[in-house]
C-alpha cells in the first residue's frame, strides 16, 4: 500500500480529489471499464456515505510499471475524480482511500484474482491519502 501525504485540503471547501491507476500487467490495448471507489475514514472510522464512485476517469488503463508519471498527471483525462461530501472536510485529519478494482464490484476486470494482481495506482492496488493538519488560515 502506498501512501501519500499531499496538500492540505481546504475546510468546508468544494474539494476534488483525483486518483491516478496504472496497469500491472494487461492487454497492449489497455483494460478499459476499470472501476474504482473512494472510501473516506476520520479517527479509524468510516465517513458516510461510505463508498464514492468516480464522477469521471480514464477510459483506458494502460499497462506500464513504476509510478504514474508527469504525462498522466497533465492528461486532464488521466484521473479518477470525486468531490469530496462537504461534511469530509470539516476536520483535519481525514484518510482517504482509493481502491482499484475492489472485490466484488460489477463489472470487475476479468483475470485479477485480486485487486492487486493486475492494476494499481502507483504501487499497489490502494493509496491512502491522509490530510494533515491544515496549515494557519486554512481551517
Amino acid at each position: 500500500m502506498a501512501r501519500y501525504d499531499g496538500v492540505t485540503l481546504q475546510r468546508g471547501g468544494r474539494t476534488v480529489v483525483r486518483v491516478y491507476a496504472n496497469a500491472i500487467q494487461g492487454p497492449p490495448g489497455g483494460l478499459t471499464g476499470v472501476p474504482i471507489v473512494l472510501r473516506g475514514f476520520r479517527n479509524g472510522r468510516p465517513l458516510q456515505p461510505g463508498v464514492l464512485l468516480p464522477e469521471g476517469g480514464p477510459t483506458v488503463i494502460v499497462p506500464r510499471l513504476g509510478p504514474v508519471d508527469l504525462s498522466q498527471r497533465r492528461d486532464p483525462l488521466g484521473a479518477y475524480t470525486f468531490t469530496l461530501p462537504w461534511d469530509w472536510t470539516t476536520a483535519p485529519d481525514v484518510t482517504l482511500e482509493a481502491e482499484v478494482n475492489p472485490a466484488g464490484f460489477n463489472p470487475a476486470v476479468g483475470g485479477c484474482a485480486t485487486p492487486a494482481s493486475g492494476i494499481s495506482n502507483a504501487s499497489s492496488a490502494r493509496r491512502n491519502r491522509h490530510v494533515r493538519q491544515p496549515a494557519p488560515g486554512r481551517w
